[in-house]
């Protein structure tokens, strides 16, 4: 095994258990049952529902982004920037998952972060950026509201020109 190999599986592996009793602690890998390409019949029985997307809702563009809508709480998006357990929590709290098969099927098409790429919890999400009007995507709009949260709204054939 590469180098670099083992170092991925360190970073994936589960972290030793902190209990005597734990029934987990040699678990030598994290289960799969998540994992859209594992067969549906060995996947959690709760995941088989529609596909999701998980977005992390930033303001701002990916050079200079920001948690917040009034762009005083910045947050680096650089893929060599620290990434501690507040900025995954940070990125974390920032996310609504959505169901809507076409900005699913939209947001698959995205390319993966760089900076999520090596953190479990971030993986699979993908960061829009709020604030300069709805976001287009794929006959769709995307706007986060404050007090609503994010709305999708479907555009009639004649605004998707």
């Amino acid at each position: 095994m590469s180098d670099s190999q083992t170092n991925l599986a360190r970073k994936r592996a589960w972290p030793e258990a902190t209990q005597r009793d734990d029934p987990f602690g040699d678990f030598p890998m994290p289960l799969r049952e998540d994992d859209p390409d594992i067969a549906k019949m060995l996947r959690a029985e709760t995941r088989l529902g529609d596909p999701t997307a998980a977005v992390v809702c930033l303001f701002g563009t990916p050079e200079r982004a920001f948690l917040d809508a009034a762009c005083t709480r910045p947050i680096s998006l650089a893929a060599d920037g620290p990434m501690t357990p507040d900025v995954v929590r940070a990125f974390a709290r920032r996310t609504v998952r959505v169901s809507n098969s076409s900005i699913v099927k939209a947001l698959e098409r995205m390319p993966p972060s760089p900076l999520f790429a090596d953190v479990s919890v971030l993986r699979d999400r993908r960061p829009l950026f709020f604030g300069n009007g709805p976001i287009p995507l794929d006959g769709w709009t995307l706007e986060l509201d404050p007090e609503l949260g994010l709305l999708l709204e479907k555009l009639s054939p004649a605004k998707e020109d």
